[in-house]
């Protein structure tokens, strides 16, 4: 961050997850500016509500404004930037050349990924250069509100909610000299940020554990109960996350984690059942809203699992049925 001034960050995106990060680095003391279609400038000028939520009862709202809209990457390069944030779905950083041409006009910025796909480090790497990438992982839950059925007392909204786990902190890592004043200035805004030695390989065997999980969740129609019940649906996912596992392992050309990850998969199946205890909110409807509304980002997942398996000579029926059976069920 340059010294003496106020942190400059760019935002790519203003879903719930990009008006979350912007709102904590504009309390940690950045200027804050948003990138978005010409189509909502509009209505992200308008500002937005935010409840973050603490415990049930409490969803207090919280007004997010007095940032600065742009449209076009000319704007961005007009400016100076410390950071930007890559705040969109994981396809849209594999599409066109817009990415390209943020990082050319975003000067020596750091730019930031928060995107869960395999390969989609490696991509944002070999576009901006691997000196300037920090990657990050999303640890929080984040929505537009209400969900559907919440009403009143019950629910948040209209507005943007979102949740931080209590004890977990979202890691960042990278070159320290562009981390570490990014956590600084993440952690000054209230955001639970934390500097970690190898995000991505952190990521990629975190999505391979849990994200087979969340296809079979969804195969059961969001019902945490239908899942549990469906022993073989459980046993289908808990087979396709080893495989994933093992395609992440030989992406990553690193042994796989055999035994951590059994006990891992172990505590997936706990988290699963203990969440909606924990969580001020209604789990099963922000899954079912959060994964309907990423569905390309997760059969994009799945087809790389598959296109990298079948470059390595690697078996995937787990995976394989577990796609066919999402996609029957679409």
């Amino acid at each position: 961050m340059s010294a003496g001034a106020a942190p400059r960050i760019l935002l790519v995106g203003a879903g719930a997850v990009g008006q979350v990060y912007g709102r904590h680095l504009q309390l940690g003391g950045a200027e804050v500016s948003f990138l978005v279609r010409p189509q909502y400038a509009a209505t992200v000028r308008r500002g937005f509500d935010l409840f973050p939520l603490r415990k049930r009862g409490r969803r207090d709202a919280v007004r997010f404004q007095d940032f600065t809209v742009l449209t076009e990457t000319a704007a961005v390069a007009a400016q100076r930037w410390d950071a930007v944030l890559l705040c969109v779905p994981s396809p849209a950083l594999h599409q066109g050349s817009w990415l390209a041409e943020l990082c050319a006009a975003s000067g020596d910025a750091s730019i930031v990924t928060l995107q869960p796909g395999l390969t989609d480090h490696a991509r944002v790497c070999a576009v901006a250069g691997a000196e300037r990438v920090v990657a990050g992982m999303i640890g929080l839950m984040a929505y537009t509100a209400p969900l559907p059925g919440e009403a009143g007392e019950a629910g948040a909204g209209p507005g943007t909610a979102y949740w931080f786990p209590p004890l977990g902190k979202c890691p960042f890592s990278g070159a320290p000299a562009r981390v570490r004043p990014l956590v600084a200035l993440l952690r000054a805004g209230g955001f639970p940020a934390a500097c970690a030695r190898d995000v991505p390989a952190q990521l990629a065997f975190g999505v391979a554990l849990l994200d087979p999980h969340m296809v079979a969740l969804e195969v059961a129609g969001f019902s945490l109960r239908g899942l549990r019940a469906d022993r073989a649906l459980l046993a289908r996912a808990a087979a396709a996350s080893r495989e994933a596992t093992m395609i992440t392992a030989a992406f990553r050309g690193v042994r796989a984690p055999r035994l951590r990850g059994a006990l891992e998969r172990a505590g997936v199946r706990v988290l699963l059942a203990m969440l909606p205890r924990l969580a001020p909110l209604d789990v099963e409807g922000f899954f079912r809203a959060h994964y309907t509304k990423v569905a390309g980002q997760t059969r994009a997942l799945l087809a790389t699992y598959r296109a990298e398996a079948a470059a390595r000579g690697l078996p995937t029926p787990a995976l394989t049925a577990l796609s066919a059976a999402l996609e029957a069920r679409s």
